[in-house]
């Protein structure tokens, strides 16, 4: 009998920070970690590029608008998270 052992490839999760807020030491403790790709993006533009590979996004709930539901639905196919830097999600139902 031939067993097969599968070694799992760990990526770095790429987490895409879209906020000025607290950016700096939001940075500083993403990019302590070897698991993480953190990357910050300010640009509209260049948000919709930079999620096409991200696992997670972090933002402010004021920065959840229709255009960036619209860009996750079509352009971030391997998002599993966002992170809110605000209380509630009230604008993530809406849209």
């Amino acid at each position: 009998m031939v067993q097969r052992v599968m070694s799992e490839v760990h990526l770095p999760v790429k987490i895409v920070v879209h906020t000025r807020f607290a950016r700096e030491p939001l940075l500083e403790a993403l990019g302590s970690e070897s698991r993480f790709d953190t990357v910050a993006i300010d640009d509209a533009g260049a948000l919709a590029e930079g999620l096409r590979d991200a696992q997670a996004l972090v933002l402010p709930g004021q920065a959840y608008a229709a255009a960036l539901a619209s860009c996750l639905r079509t352009r971030a196919p391997r998002l599993r998270l966002i992170q809110l830097l605000t209380a509630g999600y009230d604008l993530l139902q809406v849209h």
